[in-house]
């Protein structure tokens, strides 16, 4: 491959797996034409593909050619999607972006783990062991348990329980034998790996668990390798999500996914950050909502048919914030690079603190608002 920083044993290592993994899309488009279902050889692609990602630390000396693998199936997969090309994998679920969040998962993943410190790989390649296996599986059983539909979380119990049951076996195995933890270490990372996995699965819509449960696994799995993050206080970072969620729920303030995805958030500022990253978090959302309170009654609201607020509203207000939080957790201590990170979370937050507030006290006036970009009176509708 000429021009790019490869050796020629890489080069042709990639160019194997391309063709391996092109072999690997094109079987399942025999199967499905057999006659074999989609949503059947979609999951057998899902399982081959994460089992491949989670072998390439072995086949790999360095992460750079798995960043080129990566790329190239990210903008492959987009365009396949695009263009409805490889029914195999997009014809079950025309809607879901999975098949181009797993290569990205990777890239954020990369970054992570081996392109920092070769002793993350455990992290690495334990989340792809999830999802190659525990995701399958979790599919598998929820389509057999049931044909109404998602639930609101977009899961089935069963499908996860079965995904909490196969992630937690996997963690352990991974764990008991990447890291010289004690047997309670690894039972207590593994019980917190897989709640986190299970509950990011259950949230996340259109094929982005491929995504998101990966990067989760590896901010769990890493902190607690570096010291940072204690099983005791994942534990209770967890509850105080569990508390967070079901309170916004309780109050009307937030949606069933939207209280869902607030916990996670509330959970990761509290295990992740501590109390300098979950203070700014606290008054942002405690603010934003006590104006929310003292300006409408929530209930009234609810009764009323005022939708309340979703997981993308929770996403774009604390989306930024969270990924900053994230970068932050994964990085080595000190330097200019976390407190940079320190900067734009809390940045973030005031800029969403600043929209919320802005909405909330401008559409308590009757008159049409201001343009600020014409100058002239509009619709709310259009600012």
């Amino acid at each position: 491959m000429p021009g790019l920083p490869l050796s020629g044993t890489e080069s042709l290592m990639v160019l194997g797996a391309l063709v391996g993994l092109g072999g690997l899309v094109g079987l399942g488009e025999s199967l499905r034409a057999w006659g074999l279902r989609a949503s059947t050889t979609r999951r057998l692609v899902h399982t081959g593909v994460g089992l491949f990602v989670a072998a390439t630390p072995v086949l790999f000396g360095r992460p750079l050619p798995v960043y080129l693998l990566a790329g190239v199936f990210t903008v492959a997969n987009a365009t396949a999607r695009a263009r409805h090309w490889w029914p195999g994998i997009h014809a079950a679920r025309p809607g879901s972006w999975g098949t181009v969040a797993l290569p990205m998962s990777v890239i954020a993943a990369l970054g992570m783990t081996w392109s920092i410190a070769p002793d993350r790989l455990f992290a690495f390649q334990g989340a792809y062991l999830v999802l190659a296996l525990a995701d399958p599986a979790a599919s598998w059983v929820g389509e057999r348990s049931t044909r109404s539909g998602a639930t609101p979380l977009n899961a089935t119990v069963p499908g996860s329980l079965t995904f909490a049951g196969v992630a937690f076996g996997l963690s352990v195995l991974v764990l008991g034998g990447g890291t010289s933890w004690g047997l309670g270490a690894v039972v207590g990372a593994a019980t917190g790996a897989a709640l986190v996995a299970t509950s990011v699965e259950a949230v996340s819509a259109r094929g982005w668990d491929n995504f998101f449960v990966p990067v989760a696994l590896v901010l769990v799995w890493v902190p607690l390798q570096e010291g940072t993050l204690r099983i005791g206080a994942l534990g209770g970072a967890l509850l105080v999500g569990i508390l967070f969620g079901g309170l916004a729920h309780g109050a009307d303030a937030l949606d069933l996914r939207g209280a869902a995805v607030g916990g996670l958030f509330a959970a990761s500022l509290v295990g992740l950050g501590g109390t300098a990253w979950a203070v700014p978090g606290v008054v942002f959302f405690g603010l934003s909502s006590a104006l929310t309170y003292v300006q409408d009654d929530r209930h009234a609201a609810a009764a009323a048919g005022v939708p309340r607020r979703t997981e993308a509203q929770v996403l774009a207000n604390g989306g930024v914030a969270w990924a900053a939080l994230a970068g932050s957790a994964v990085v080595p201590s000190g330097g200019a690079v976390l407190a940079g990170g320190y900067a734009v979370f809390v940045g973030a937050l005031a800029a969403a603190a600043a929209d919320t507030w802005a909405t909330e006290v401008g559409t308590r006036f009757s008159t049409a608002p201001w343009s600020l970009r014409t100058g002239r009176r509009c619709s709310r509708t259009v600012l």
